[in-house]
Formats: C-alpha cells, structure tokens, sequence
C-alpha cells in the first residue's frame, strides 16, 4: 500500500452487551428500570464481567448472580489490551451510538484513561491501541466474548493459557466445524459464489432449526444440536425438546 511507515489509531467492539440476568424482550419493555441492576466487574484484571446484581422478579426471594458474561482482547504478542465499558467516553452526547464524536478529537490513550461508570447503565466493549506499521507489517486485535460460571473462573483461565495458541486453535476448529455440518450439502456448480451461498443458507437453517444426529445402536433415537427457539413475526421455529432420560437411554445409560 505504501513505501513508509503508517502510524494510527484505532478501537475495536460492540457498543451495547446485555448483562447476564435480563432477557432480550424484558429489557425492551422495561429498559430503564433494568438498568439499575446492571454491574460490570473485574476492569483491573483486564477482563470486564457483566451481569445483573440480583434477580428483578417480583418475587419474595431474590437471589444474587455469580455467573456472567465476559469479554477480554489480546494482542500479537498475547498481552491484554486496555477496555472500555462506559460508552460515553467514546461517543459522549450520541446516544444513537453511531458516531465516536470523543474518539474524534481525543487521543486513544486520554480515553483509554478516563474512568469508567460500571453501574446502573448499559454498557458496551471497546478495546483500542496506537500502532505504527513498517511496510507489509501487520497487526492483529483477538477478542473472546464468553460466559462463565463466576469470574474468578475466567481469571485462572485467562492466567492459565497461551491466548495466542489459544485463538489459533480455536479458529481452525471453528471453520471444521462449519465445514464439517455443511458438508452435507456440499455443491459443485459453475458459480463458486452459489456454491457458497447454499452452505451460508444450509448453516442458517441448521443454527435455527437444529442438526439431527442418531443416538443408541439402533439409530432409532433423533437428538438435534444446534437448536435454538426462533419466534418472530413473519416466522417460527419449532423448539425440539427431549425428556432427559430418554437421551440418557438412547445412549445406553441408566435412568437418572
């Protein structure tokens, strides 16, 4: 692209993630009430953690969350880089969300210090970094999206692994699982690009709808995995459900 060195800035994520603890349809039907609930932990280990402080119900017990959601983002060399949760410090009076109008006129690193407000707002993910570039060199940002049992638990992960062996392998295992679900419907044509699109549309009813599979030695038992309830107004999915003990028996396990 060029014969110098490229010197620039840049910020990478998704400006709004739900807390774990609020399903999608009560959040739009009581969303600023929600939002006083809404907590995001452990910003000093790198890993931002969120979820809701206790359950909304209108029942008589209320119960805490220990488990959540997280999010982390990594460098070529495995190091964690800086997070951003408080979106006002990006997009500052956009509510809309669309324009950086902070990271416009501000350095990466005065946003990357400013102080994030943790609760009782919905917040969103950015990680961001300076980088200069020779010619052909490149760089790369890893991010994980996850959920996790409690956050103590992603911590010892995060501290336990490679990052960068990890997101290797887990990339190649995604595009084998893709490839190997989609291989089903495999096409050869004159258009590679139409060839393409029937595994994308295959992949999307599969995600839907879910993948049959065959348990027991009798191939009798249909269970489908990847299945997701769908609803919505033009269309609805139909949710399979199976009692656990005729999986378990399809299996050839005792009843539990």
């Amino acid at each position: 692209m060029t014969s110098e060195a490229v010197s620039f800035e840049c910020l990478d994520g998704i400006p709004e993630i739900l807390p774990y603890g609020i399903r999608n349809e009560d959040y739009k039907e009581n969303g600023h009430l929600l939002r006083s609930w809404m907590d995001v932990l452990n910003l000093e280990n790198g890993i931002p953690f969120y979820k809701l402080r206790a359950s909304t119900e209108d029942e008589t017990e209320v119960t805490q969350f220990e488990s959540g959601h997280f999010t982390m983002s990594w460098n070529d060399q495995g190091d964690l880089l800086p997070v951003l949760v408080d979106m006002e410090n990006i997009f500052a009076y956009d509510t809309s969300l669309q324009e950086a109008e902070l990271f416009k006129r501000e350095s990466i690193e005065k946003l990357l210090s400013k102080e994030n407000i943790t609760a009782n707002k919905l917040p969103g993910y950015f990680t961001g970094a300076r980088y200069t570039l020779e010619p052909s060199e490149t760089c790369t940002i890893y991010s994980l999206f996850g959920h996790t049992a409690d956050v103590k638990t992603v911590n010892a992960w995060a501290g336990s692994i490679d990052l960068i062996d990890f997101a290797r392998v887990s990339f190649k295992e995604s595009i084998s699982i893709v490839e190997k679900i989609t291989d089903d419907i495999q096409t050869k044509s004159g258009e590679p690009v139409f060839d393409q699109y029937c595994r994308q549309s295959y992949l999307d009813n599969v995600m839907r709808g879910g993948y049959p599979i065959t348990l027991g030695d009798k191939r009798e038992n249909i269970f489908y995995v990847f299945q997701e309830s769908m609803e919505t107004k033009k269309e609805t999915t139909t949710s399979f459900q199976f009692h656990l003990n005729t999986i378990l028996r399809a299996m050839g396990i005792s009843e539990m």
